[in-house]
């Protein structure tokens, strides 16, 4: 099998419960979590814009920019945690899942994957950016900025590239679920495991420069910032680590689903942490903005 699963043995398919395509144990609040998040942060992108737009947090700059393109594709990603929760079976065990829905959920999960990858990006460049801002008379800390930003980009740039030939064709990753019409051309993917833990690691990296290496700047040298905005910048600093706690989490969760048969159950948790992350990561953007 293709991407992030694996053939499932018939001794394990034999030990699973009858299929229950009538009233299945169903976790349901995802939907809820991602209009939640979606809310919240499309509260504080419009707070963002209309402080910048009053002149009180600073002027319009290219921060501002990759913010909208994170929220966007976030807005865009959450819709389709709730298609594949909701609509292809990804909130119940993988045994009541109907087969007709194989194909479906996980052509939801690869394009829910990319733009992930889309969102978080560009929501990293966007609090260097704005890091860049204050530190633009510092030589040496502003090339380690634009240092994390170039690593940002390529990061991107090779993850997206990977997603593309994760398979071969790609659209094997999807059509390969079709048990009711089979796939019968050949095709090749990568070791789905050593990918999935791969971007994890290098996504919590990321995560961690983009929040501690703005809180040693501010830390070692005395910048012009009220002693207000530099409280709620360290508080923005915590909640950014809470975020990297996030990535932790998903990356557990891409490890686990290599690791487990019931993969409709424990892709629901990778989806609530992915979710959790690429949301969080937006309000720790825009939160300083906010007065």
């Amino acid at each position: 099998m293709p991407g992030n699963f694996h053939e499932v043995p018939a001794s394990v398919v034999a030990s699973w419960p009858k299929p229950n395509y009538v009233d299945p144990v169903r976790r349901a609040w995802l939907p809820i979590l991602a209009l939640f998040l979606v809310a919240l942060t499309t509260l504080l992108v419009a707070g963002r814009f209309y402080m910048r737009a009053k002149k009180e947090a600073g002027a319009f700059g290219l921060d501002d920019v990759f913010i909208a393109i994170a929220w966007a594709v976030a807005v865009l990603m959450s819709a389709s945690a709730c298609i594949d929760a909701d609509q292809k079976g990804l909130d119940r065990h993988t045994w009541d899942v109907p087969l007709d829905d194989y194909v479906g959920a996980a052509l939801v999960g690869w394009i829910a994957q990319v733009l992930m990858l889309i969102s978080c990006c560009a929501t990293k460049i966007s609090v260097l950016l704005f890091h860049r801002r204050l530190v633009k008379d510092i030589g040496n800390w502003i090339w380690a900025i634009w240092f994390a930003i170039a690593f940002t980009a390529c990061y991107f740039v090779a993850i997206l590239i990977s997603y593309c030939f994760l398979c071969r064709p790609l659209d094997s990753y999807w059509l390969s679920y079709d048990l009711l019409h089979p796939y019968t051309r050949h095709y090749k993917c990568i070791d789905g495991t050593a990918f999935s833990l791969s971007i994890g690691v290098l996504s919590v990296v990321s995560d961690l420069y983009a929040v501690f290496l703005p809180m040693i700047v501010l830390r070692k040298h005395d910048l012009d910032v009220p002693r207000r905005q530099r409280i709620g910048l360290n508080i923005i600093f915590g909640l950014g680590a809470l975020v990297a706690g996030a990535g932790i989490a998903r990356t557990y969760y891409l490890w686990k689903i290599n690791h487990n048969y019931d993969t409709s159950w424990t892709g629901f948790d990778l989806f609530v942490w992915s979710l959790l992350e690429t949301h969080g990561a937006i309000i720790c953007a825009c939160a300083p903005s906010m007065r």
